[in-house]
Parts: C-alpha cells; sequence; structure tokens
C-alpha cells in the first residue's frame, strides 16, 4: 500500500492510502465540509487513472492481467475531524502515520494538535540531523572500504 497526501482546492491536506492490488484510493479528510465527493473524486482523478497505466507498464502479466479501469475512490467516513483551519496538514501527516504502523487514530484531535505539530517537527529536525551526520562523516562505520557513505542527490 501505498501512502500519500494531496492537496484540494490549493489550502486543503488529505491523506491518500492507495492498495494497488485492490486498486483503490482511501481518501482519509480531516474537514469533511471542505470539499464534497465530486471534488475529491477529480482532486483524485489523475491518480486513479494514472495508476492501472503505471501498473500495465510495470507489472508483468502473469502477476496482473492489464486493463485501463481506473481505481475506485472511497472517502473513508468516522475519521477524526479537525474545527480549526490550517491543522489538516498534520491530521493528514498523522493519518499516514497511524495507517503505516497499524494503529488507531486515538489521540488525533483538535486538543492534541498543538503537541502533534511538535512532535512531528521534533521527529523531523532529528531525522535531519542524523542525515547530516551522514553527509559529513564519510566513515560511519569505521574506515573500513566496504562501508564509504557518500553523500548524494537523488
Amino acid at each position: 500500500m501505498e501512502r500519500l497526501e494531496r492537496i484540494i482546492k490549493g489550502d486543503h491536506w488529505i491523506a491518500l492510502d492507495i492498495n494497488l492490488r485492490k486498486e483503490t484510493i482511501h481518501v482519509y479528510d480531516s474537514i469533511m465540509s471542505h470539499s464534497d465527493d465530486k471534488e475529491i473524486n477529480i482532486a483524485c482523478r489523475q491518480f486513479s487513472r494514472m495508476l492501472p497505466q503505471l501498473l500495465n507498464i510495470m507489472v508483468p502479466e502473469n502477476l496482473r492481467k492489464k486493463h485501463n479501469n481506473q481505481f475506485k475512490v472511497t472517502r473513508k467516513k468516522g475519521v477524526p475531524q479537525n474545527l480549526n483551519p490550517g491543522d489538516c496538514g498534520v491530521f493528514s501527516i498523522k493519518y499516514i502515520e497511524c495507517l503505516a504502523l497499524g494503529c488507531t487514530f486515538d489521540g488525533i484531535c483538535d486538543k492534541n494538535v498543538d503537541r502533534l505539530r511538535d512532535r512531528i517537527a521534533s521527529e523531523l529536525f532529528a531525522e535531519l540531523d542524523e542525515h547530516e551526520k551522514e553527509r559529513t562523516d564519510p566513515f560511519p562505520h569505521g574506515k573500513d572500504k566496504d562501508h564509504l557513505i557518500t553523500a548524494t542527490q537523488i
């Protein structure tokens, strides 16, 4: 499964949970009143059309029969809702994190959004700090030639 974020109307983040085997896109939206189902489907259309084409090219026919059917887009009901505009990105990131880890959405709410935002920021900075150490130390595993790490832009 792939998990992505998508911007709706230029000002609203939603999380997408894409199941390549079942050919579905589940939409997790923290402000359901922001966009109706038709607008969500339009925003996800490029994915629902593009993914079958990519699978046709990338997956051998003995593993998947080629077809051009669009992925089915479903908006998930009952996900934690965000009452304060501007926090939908935090909610989307947390939806993706919980889906990836197999956790419930417990604790994702407006009351906790500042703490969640701080936690996301600290995790990102910690990862950046760790990445910087790798970039600046060409021998992080000792001076063994088999473990030389260099900085590469990808």
